[in-house]
């Protein structure tokens, strides 16, 4: 007679019970209706496998080329695009936060390789969407009314879909119409696990690749993450600039309807437009494509152009090589970034193209600009807003002894120099001269394109 081991029992028994809980917890998710993609440990799994598969391909793939030859640079390049593809997936696969922290990525021209900013722009236009469902119940949920009681009309399709919320178009009682900003259900809960997991997994990256600095992405979104998530604080942000900026009569921001406004879904009124980069919008509608023809090359360096395009009030520009003259949008924008920089330091953090819209106002059919999306703003203390404002000065005139003054004061260094050339796009040369007097050489327009991407 065949006699079973003690411990073969127990063994046995354990994995009986474990198939057992494994699946009945299935079972009973299934039966929940509960999104896989929603939990913890698939979410995480996801990520830590993504993470190992890039580590991998820098360790192994690049061990035996020579480095700064052709062939090193060309293997790379390939590294770093496969690498962006990989974390593009599990953004979109992840969601939410994930995809919050591509796109910023995604923006990051100045900084990361082209390879990994051209392939981690998409993600603005691959944003979840949210069921008409779960929009009814986080309306019902926060404002304790059925969606029909309040409005008349709602574009069930949305307007328009970010990685925490989505927009709908929608008409009050008294016919007015609105957009309502209602925010992706399950963002709120998933946030701040996602938030550690990236924590983690940076920390295992800079243990692999010490040069790799990018932790600091984590303590902004530890930071900014719970601001953007609170849309009263958005609708506080977007009366305070309104109120900053009163005097530019060009510049429309939404008034917000704070009866029908929660820290999930912000109503406001609803602002036609096309985005700033939208050629054929403009082209429909009358406005001068060439007013805003900045705006389509290279939108990432969008602010500094503009303060430096403020700040000449000179009748032309040479950007990327290309000349373009100041018209009334290239203007008006400069006069708004730099009121926010210089004046208030209080600026708009996230002005890509789908928050700036430009549209004909019907009764004095000039051209005006929209500004959106307001849930995170910078706010300068006095004596950076006030160094800034001189270090700019002393580049425009090229002198050199402000240059290096002010820029130690915001904590370069002796390394004033480089911050000089990379916060102008500009070369040392030219920075001596002084940036107004010189136009942009072709040397700097390859060092713009390559060199800031230290690939």
């Amino acid at each position: 007679m065949f006699i079973i081991p003690h411990m073969a029992v127990r063994l046995l028994k354990v994995s009986s019970v474990a198939t057992a809980v494994i699946a009945s917890s299935g079972f009973y998710l299934y039966s929940k209706n509960v999104d896989f993609n929603d939990l913890s440990i698939v979410r995480f799994g996801r990520a830590a496998a993504t993470t190992a598969v890039i580590s991998y391909d820098y360790l192994t793939t690049l061990r035996d080329v020579q480095y700064g030859t052709e062939e090193y640079w060309a293997v790379k390049s390939k590294v770093h695009r496969r690498s962006a593809e990989r974390l593009r997936d599990l953004c979109c696969m992840n969601r939410g936060t994930f995809i919050k922290v591509g796109q910023h990525l995604g923006a990051l021209d100045y900084l990361l390789p082209e390879e990994y900013t051209s392939t981690l722009k998409i993600l603005h236009s691959r944003a979840p969407q949210s069921s008409m469902e779960e929009i009814r119940q986080v309306i019902r949920e926060d404002l304790g009314k059925e969606l029909s009681d309040l409005f008349i009309q709602f574009d069930e399709k949305p307007h328009g879909a970010a990685s925490l919320a989505q927009v709908h178009k929608a008409v009050l009682p008294d016919g007015r119409t609105v957009a309502v900003k209602v925010q992706h259900p399950k963002v709120q809960r998933q946030s701040s696990k996602d938030i550690v997991v990236m924590e983690f997994l940076l920390q295992v990256v800079h243990w692999l690749f010490p040069d790799f600095a990018f932790m600091w992405l984590v303590e902004e979104a530890k930071k900014n993450l719970p601001l953007e998530l609170d849309f009263l604080n958005e609708g506080r942000n977007a009366e305070k600039i309104a109120d900053m900026l009163k005097k530019f009569n060009f510049l429309k921001i939404p008034k917000i309807h704070w009866d029908l406004s929660t820290k999930r879904i912000l109503t406001m009124d609803f602002a036609e437009g096309g985005q700033v980069n939208d050629r054929e919008y403009m082209r429909k509608h009358g406005i001068n494509v060439n007013e805003v023809w900045f705006a389509v090359k290279g939108f990432p360096r969008f602010v500094d152009s503009l303060v430096i395009s403020s700040c000449l009030e000179c009748s032309a520009r040479w950007m990327n090589g290309v000349s373009w003259l100041k018209f009334e949008i290239s203007q008006n924008l400069g006069k708004i970034y730099s009121e926010m920089i210089f004046v208030n330091g209080f600026v708009h953090c996230d002005p890509h193209p789908g928050n700036v819209l430009v549209r004909k106002c019907p009764e004095s059919n000039k051209t005006e600009i929209v500004l959106l999306d307001h849930g995170l703003y910078q706010v300068l203390n006095q004596d950076f807003r006030l160094d800034y404002c001189r270090l700019w000065q002393s580049l425009i005139k090229g002198d050199l002894k402000g240059i290096e003054r002010y820029s130690k004061r915001l904590g370069t260094g002796d390394l004033y120099p480089l911050f000089a050339c990379v916060l102008t796009a500009r070369s040392w040369t030219s920075v001596n001269a002084g940036i107004s007097q010189t136009p942009v050489t072709q040397s700097e327009v390859i060092i713009s394109k390559h060199y800031f991407y230290f690939a």
